[in-house]
This record gives C-alpha cells, sequence and structure tokens, in this order.
C-alpha cells in the first residue's frame, strides 16, 4: 500500500519540487484529522477524505494549503482521487479504520474504539 506521502506527490501536477512541500502536507492532513478527531466532528472528515463534499473542510485545506505554498486547485482532488483509488485497489473500509490505516495511525484503533458507542 501507497503512504500518504507518496498519494500526496502522485496527486501534485508539479513532483519536481514536491519533496519540499510534500511532507509538510502530509503533516498537515494528519494534523487536520486530529483536530476534526477531537472537535467530535471526524465523521465528516472521513467521508471528506473518501470523496463526500464538505465545502467547509475544502476549503480549510485550500487554505492550509495555500499557506505551505501548493497553489494547484486540482491538487485536492487529485489527492482524493487517489486516495480513493489506493482504497478500493486495498479494499480498506471507507470509515474511520480505513482513515487510520491510510495516515499510518493503524496502532490508535483500540485507543479510538474507546469513544465509540
Amino acid at each position: 500500500m501507497k503512504s500518504l506521502l507518496d498519494l500526496i506527490v502522485d496527486s501534485s501536477s508539479n513532483h519536481l519540487n514536491s519533496k519540499d512541500w510534500a511532507p509538510k502536507a502530509e503533516r498537515l492532513i494528519k494534523n487536520e484529522a486530529k483536530r476534526y478527531f477531537f472537535d467530535g466532528k471526524i465523521d465528516a472528515f472521513v467521508q471528506f477524505i473518501f470523496g463526500e463534499p464538505n465545502p467547509e473542510i475544502q476549503h480549510v485545506f485550500e487554505i492550509q494549503f495555500a499557506k505551505i505554498g501548493i497553489q494547484d486547485n486540482l491538487f485536492l482532488q487529485n489527492m482524493r482521487q487517489n486516495i480513493l483509488q489506493e482504497v478500493e485497489t486495498h479494499h480498506l473500509s471507507k470509515d474511520i479504520d480505513g482513515l487510520l490505516k491510510l495516515l499510518g495511525y493503524e496502532h490508535l484503533k483500540t485507543f479510538i474504539s474507546l469513544f465509540k458507542k
């Protein structure tokens, strides 16, 4: 399975400079996931990452990506498409468990289960 970092690089139309900003984009995505989790909005984040439109989350990402130098308007769309392709290729679930695997946070699965009803 490709790492999130690899999916980010594959999503860019400018692969040459990706070594500079791709790790920042990976950290940004992981930090946003944590923020949405602790704000009690992880389900909306999961749905967004796996393809469901959410203008609020999209706007947050566009602003955050612009701050680290990603000006490509198609980047977020390409990234989500690459994530969906990876999820389908590896038969991951499009839920919190699939997101944890994608982010490399599988070790948190037990911790997260404490918060599920």
